[in-house]
């Protein structure tokens, strides 16, 4: 099996697989690559750019597959069978590893993917290795000695970072009375913050509840000795955001301008929805980022007009693709 990037798409010959289906239509052109399987005819894709990343062709650990990233839209290619799957959407940069051969991408400078001959073999929440490190610090500095071990083994296992943005919510928004709270099912956050590198991330572990007023957090055991319960008001939260990672992981935002904290939780259109009810505004994602990274002020709540729910979903969908 063989396979080439090419410049454009081909001026004669069969025409190109488009991938996905649709979205070729009105002769649009994205990365085009080249395959000749062994034993089999030539032929030509052409795959959709993502939101921003590498182009960029590489063979498939499985040394079946090939692995094509138009600009950041990850897709796994079988050349004989000629059907690819996207996995990703915004990957900005990549490394070859080993044990197992493989790779990791890195999405959007978020989170990390880690491919290996048997397919995915895990995803990150959004944690940069600076983050690693500084959450390794809160998490374990303070421990007693005899504990660090187990803590170590815990967090390894459950997946979870910590660093220095949860401190800040305890502090702002301690729990002060017992509410009973309508629990979502997503059991992971990630914590952004302007003030601190890096993410937190809670994975499988987090405790999200929403009430008329309130969205409530805490932890399970033993994760709740070092993430107390806070209870958030509403009106501390100056709107929402959606930020999508693939066709199938996602968060839903809460964004904090006061304490400067980004609350992602995972996969949750309950959240979403609990905004709108409460009438908070739909961020763009090109806002948040603008807030979180560039020090720019997020649209205020004064005067904001409260949009019909389809209108919201609209612009959820627009956060969603990085608008």
């Amino acid at each position: 099996m063989t396979f080439r990037k090419l410049p454009g798409l081909p001026p004669y010959g069969p025409r190109a697989l488009t991938f996905p289906d649709q979205w070729g239509l009105g002769a649009r052109e994205g990365l085009v690559v080249e395959f000749t399987p062994d034993e089999a005819e030539t032929w030509v894709g052409n795959f959709q750019p993502g939101i921003v990343g590498v182009d960029e062709v590489l063979t498939h650990p499985n040394g079946r597959d090939v692995i094509v990233i138009s600009n950041g839209a990850l897709w796994i290619v079988n050349p004989a069978t000629r059907i690819a799957s996207e996995i990703a959407s915004a990957m900005i940069d990549y490394w070859h590893v080993s044990d197992p051969d493989g790779y990791v991408f890195n999405n959007q400078g978020l989170a990390f993917t880690r491919l290996s001959a048997q397919g995915v073999v895990w995803n990150s929440r959004r944690i940069s290795w600076d983050g690693f490190f500084l959450s390794f610090d809160r998490c374990f500095s303070e421990a007693r000695p005899m504990l660090r071990p187990a803590l170590i083994i815990l967090f390894i296992v459950a997946g979870v970072a910590c660093g220095g943005s949860y401190d800040d919510l305890e502090k702002a928004f301690p729990a002060k009375s017992e509410l009973k709270p309508r629990m979502v099912a997503s059991r992971t956050i990630v914590l952004t913050g302007k003030y601190h590198s890096g993410a937190e991330n809670l994975r499988g572990v987090a405790n999200v509840g929403l009430t008329s007023g309130f969205v409530e957090i805490g932890a399970d055991k033993p994760f709740a000795l070092m993430y107390s319960k806070i209870q958030i008001p509403v009106d501390a939260i100056t709107g929402c955001s959606k930020t999508c990672f693939g066709p199938s992981k996602w968060d839903a935002d809460l964004l904090l301008n006061d304490v400067g904290i980004d609350i992602g939780i995972e996969n949750s259109q309950d959240v979403l929805d609990w905004c709108w009810d409460n009438g908070l505004p739909l961020i763009s994602s090109s806002a948040r980022r603008a807030w979180m990274y560039e020090g720019k002020g997020l649209p205020s709540k004064t005067g904001y007009v409260r949009v019909s729910k389809d209108e919201y979903t609209s612009q959820t969908r627009s956060a969603c693709m990085g608008y």
